[in-house]
């Protein structure tokens, strides 16, 4: 008997220990993520003119939630539209894209634009929606922290995306950049 309440001693002791480290990793996830998570939810809040404006995410950036003031929760982001799955994913790409280059930029002072690639990925967003996320890379653009390689079939996916392009088929460039 007296064994027993050892054992079990030990095991308490233990889960208490394991949940100190699952709460120090909990709150060092959330310090990580944290700017990345609040910058998609601004950008994504203009981009859907507030229909959604909060998310959650893992520590993996997987959403497992979203929200708005007049919308129903949505739990995990397979349950949203394509489109709306596209916007999410492309704001966090941005979102993750301008976090490497704030964070290195502090190191190297003269840090160029962190190339962001973004294939066939706005297929299934309404155009007005597209015009609003593309605003939200241009600024990132002309603030220096991205450079966007953006490619698409889709010719009014990325049409407002101050950048250069490239037609395949014609083989020839524009240079659709503001003078």
């Amino acid at each position: 008997r007296h064994n027993k309440e050892r054992i079990k001693q030990v095991v308490e002791a233990e889960g208490r220990l394991l949940n100190r480290f699952t709460n120090a990793l909990d709150d060092a996830t959330e310090l990580e993520i944290g700017p990345i998570k609040d910058q998609v939810q601004i950008w994504l809040a203009a981009v859907t003119r507030g229909k959604w404006t909060q998310l959650e995410m893992d520590s993996k950036l997987n959403v497992i939630r979203i929200a708005g003031p007049a919308s129903p929760p949505i739990e995990g982001e397979k349950v949203g539209s394509g489109g709306l799955k596209q916007v999410i994913h492309g704001l966090i790409r941005l979102a993750v894209a301008c976090h490497i280059h704030d964070a290195k930029s502090k190191e190297i002072p003269d840090l160029p634009p962190v190339a962001l690639v973004m294939d066939e990925s706005q297929g299934h967003v309404d155009d007005d929606r597209v015009l609003r996320l593309v605003g939200r890379f241009n600024t990132e653009i002309e603030k220096g922290r991205v450079q966007v390689i953006a490619l698409s079939h889709r010719r009014n996916e990325f049409q407002a995306l101050n950048a250069m392009n490239y037609n395949v088929v014609r083989r020839e460039a524009s240079d659709d950049r503001d003078p």
